[in-house]
């Protein structure tokens, strides 16, 4: 009886012990690739819980490529002296950076590493690097200039440096401008040209070589030629 109690009992340990590992190498243990459906389907769900910005913005609603655009910072002018920059951007304000020497028109001599924005004003519409002097247009046709002055070049009349932006005269029909070394273009709406600043080599076009310390009309052209044989018009 004991003997045959024992077969017993160990026939049914033995059928435990299978039923136990069919189980385990059936098709339900995820770890060993048994549902590969349900893992896939698992996978796929965390990653569309998780969002991904390719070409929008993170609201991930309307037109992404114009959110993008619209979020970036927009440069619509650039200008370059010696050693130094000047941008506006399309909301029109005006940024500086670089070596400053009072040229960048913060009212120090600190440089700037980054742009760095030039007053609140945002109505800046055209700006011209010399050396180290600027000039700037604004949208009311209103000339502005800061920097070095030794020449003259910022055209106020005196040479006294400017460390911020200053008007220059009274003028409203300003339309483009220049810098150069130590002089100054610039073009009005009539599309008469001015000149000012430096001019021991005639680089201000009017004729002789006089420094001028505010704007002066440039000439349209040379003298008319004297018929051949004539004296020259004096």
């Amino acid at each position: 009886m004991r003997k045959h109690a024992y077969n017993l009992l160990a026939a049914v340990a033995l059928a435990l012990v299978l039923s136990f590992v069919s189980c385990g190498l059936g098709g339900s243990n995820k770890n060993d690739g048994g549902d590969s459906a349900e893992m896939t389907g698992s996978a796929e769900t965390m990653a569309s819980a998780t969002p991904v910005w390719a070409a929008g913005d993170k609201n991930g609603g309307g037109d992404s490529a114009g959110a993008m655009a619209s979020a970036r910072p927009v440069w619509a002018a650039v200008a370059t002296g010696d050693r130094y920059s000047l941008a506006i951007k399309t909301d029109g304000s005006l940024w500086a950076w670089g070596r400053n020497v009072g040229q960048l028109g913060f009212g120090d001599r600190k440089d700037r590493k980054f742009p760095t924005r030039v007053s609140k004003d945002s109505d800046w519409a055209a700006v011209a690097a010399g050396d180290n002097h600027n000039l700037a247009i604004k949208t009311d046709g209103s000339l502005w200039a800061w920097g070095k002055n030794g020449d003259g070049q910022l055209g106020l009349g005196h040479s006294d440096d400017r460390k911020f932006p200053v008007r220059v005269g009274k003028d409203n029909d300003w339309k483009a401008v220049a810098a150069g070394h130590g002089h100054s273009l610039a073009v009005k709406t009539d599309g008469s040209l001015w000149a000012w600043g430096k001019n021991g080599d005639d680089q201000l076009g009017l004729g002789h070589s006089n420094d001028r310390k505010y704007p002066t009309r440039v000439s349209a052209g040379s003298p008319p030629l004297a018929p051949a044989g004539a004296a020259p018009a004096k």
